[in-house]
């Protein structure tokens, strides 16, 4: 997750995380990584991470869901900061 968001890199799929070196292990049980980053542009500003305790767990269908997910995520952050903005700028 960390070097989807660092990087700036498009969705990773880890298939089986302990031979990832770039793998931070948080969760013994956790055997599959899906990370896609929510992007502003060309900028991440977030990471959907999904876990599995499968070798193998998320296929492209998976993928390209949570694609789609983070997609409306930063549609909704974006909608969330100008309301905010909106609201101090009537203060």
């Amino acid at each position: 997750m960390g070097a989807t968001l660092l990087l700036g890199r498009r969705e990773s799929t880890v298939n089986y995380v302990l031979n990832d070196p770039d793998y931070i292990q948080l969760s013994c049980s956790t055997l599959s990584e899906l990370a896609v980053p929510i992007l502003e542009g060309d900028t991440p500003v977030g990471v959907l991470n999904l876990e599995c305790d499968k070798k193998e767990g998320f296929d492209q269908a998976d993928e390209a869901t949570v694609v789609g997910l983070a997609s409306l995520a930063a549609i909704a952050l974006q909608n969330s900061r100008e309301r905010m903005l909106d609201a101090v700028l009537q203060l």
